[in-house]
């Protein structure tokens, strides 16, 4: 597909393998449907894209199936390539881990989280998810924490997602942003000991929008009573 001195989109193959590459003049948002792939079977596709300017490279990775569309924004003068094998070709590590358990960051901050592979696998086949991307998003093994609260990026083989390492991600609050809450708490308790937290809910809080972790950045079981004036 394409249109002369504007854009172009070409498709290749390689055994069982596709290849789909575009570039354009102008920036604009260009969505791949897959159903040439035909047999309805999982791929992984490696997608490598425009960054945030025309120096960088993006990479992104998933699962996709014949029925898929994949929507990728190119910027100006920009391309992107899309590689797609077979989830059948690849071979997945005995086991993953990566360098951090559990991390904090501030708005807008960025980490790079180590991935470690045990045994042979095909390189690069890993996915990368967060259970809540309005917190942070996991790209590539890099954590990028776009919005206050706690959540949970992965890393599995593409091959076999039940082989995968997890870090527990925290982000603070971007400054400045919302009121803060002066909470009254017991400075130590005992292990599995219940305890009070008092708070005074600010700016149409409620108990929705509060969530409590332990030091391990796991969350903790929170039992609510609207108190008085206001207060859980």
């Amino acid at each position: 597909d394409g249109s002369v001195g504007d854009y172009a989109v070409i498709g290749r193959r390689s055994g069982n393998v596709y290849y789909v590459a575009g570039i354009t003049t102008e920036a604009r948002t260009v969505a791949f449907g897959l159903d040439f792939l035909g047999e309805n079977k999982p791929y992984f596709a490696e997608i490598y894209k425009d960054g945030e300017d025309k120096n960088t490279l993006k990479t992104e990775t998933r699962i996709v199936y014949p029925r898929d569309t994949v929507s990728v924004d190119f910027l100006e003068n920009g391309g992107a390539l899309i590689k797609l094998t077979p989830v059948s070709n690849l071979t997945a590590p005995s086991a993953i881990a990566l360098s951090e358990s559990g991390v904090v960051l501030d708005f807008s901050e960025t980490t790079k989280l180590a991935v470690t592979v045990t045994g042979d696998m095909t390189p690069g086949a890993l996915l990368y998810t967060s259970q809540n991307e309005e917190v942070a998003r996991f790209e590539n093994g890099t954590v990028y924490a776009v919005g206050a609260g706690v959540t949970t990026v992965r890393v599995s083989s593409a091959k076999d997602e039940t082989i995968f390492a997890e870090c527990r991600v925290c982000v603070r609050r971007e400054k400045n942003s919302v009121s803060e809450v002066a909470a009254e708490a017991p400075e130590r308790v005992e292990p599995n000991e219940k305890f009070t937290v008092s708070f005074a809910a600010q700016s149409g809080m409620t108990i929705e929008d509060i969530s409590f972790i332990d030091g391990n950045f796991s969350p903790v079981t929170v039992y609510s009573r609207e108190g008085k004036d206001g207060r859980y």
